[in-house]
């Protein structure tokens, strides 16, 4: 308001160009303020876009342990299975050594 009757009163007075400088003022003013608003925008985009890249970060993270979590599993099952393979194996073979044993028993006995 004050803008206007100062913008008023000098173009009666006679100076036309005060006026018109104060009301290019203002626009110029009001110019800034929009470019500072943009640029305030553009800034909460970067940081939308940080946010996400973090989170993004933090999702193959998680997947990587994921993954070498069930690698490890994997693995241990894996060493689990052929401990339990080794085990039979040997449990086998100490049993063909006992019928072995057993036989030789007998036909020992047969022969004396």
């Amino acid at each position: 308001m004050k803008y206007n009757t100062l913008a008023i009163s000098s173009s009666i007075a006679g100076t036309i160009s005060w006026g018109d400088r104060i009301i290019s003022v203002r626009k110029e003013k009001e110019k800034e303020k929009e470019k500072e608003k943009e640029k305030e925008k553009e800034k909460e985009k970067e940081k939308e876009k940080e946010k996400e890249k973090e989170k993004e970060k933090e999702k193959k993270k998680k997947r990587k342990r994921k993954e070498k979590e069930k690698k490890k599993k994997k693995k241990k099952k894996r060493k689990k299975k052929k401990k339990k393979n080794e085990k039979k194996k040997k449990r086998k073979k100490k049993e063909k050594e006992e019928k072995e044993k057993e036989r030789k028993q007998v036909i020992l006995k047969k022969n004396k």
